[in-house]
């Protein structure tokens, strides 16, 4: 995997409302691994059963989340102009999520935006390694 592929596994969403994160990583195999295939290898009925401390121990660690909405909040306070991110920072986070994808590309700043995402995620995807000493940057 390269550092941008780490990263975008850290997107999330906490209005999806999922405990979890999707994507775990499997230190035997140096792999990323879905929720969904961790919960049939630990024997898990659903998500809802994880035990992330017998999940550690049997060599899988949860991957960082990085809460989008939460980064897109900071960005809007920022770089968008006063009246359009008082309106979004009013929203609820689901409304926010969707409203701040057509203001962004209503003020031609997509390209600005997915760069500020990129940079955020890279930090905190290298800060995750660092404090599991994971190494799989290809």
């Amino acid at each position: 995997m390269d550092a941008v592929e780490i990263a975008h596994c850290g997107r999330w969403f906490p209005y999806n409302g999922y405990r979890y994160p999707f994507w775990w990583f499997d230190l035997k195999h140096k792999r990323a691994m879905h929720i969904d295939a961790l919960c049939e290898t630990m024997g898990y009925k659903s998500a809802d059963g994880i035990n992330v401390d017998e999940c550690r121990m049997a060599g899988y660690i949860p991957w960082f989340r990085l809460d989008i909405p939460a980064l897109e909040r900071e960005y809007a306070l920022t770089y968008l102009p006063k009246q359009e991110s008082k309106r979004l920072l009013a929203m609820d986070n689901r409304a926010m999520d969707y409203d701040f994808g057509r203001v962004i590309e209503k003020l031609g700043m997509v390209g600005h935006w997915y760069a500020y995402e990129l940079e955020a995620l890279l930090s905190a995807a290298e800060a995750w390694r660092r404090e599991n000493r994971i190494n799989i940057i290809n």
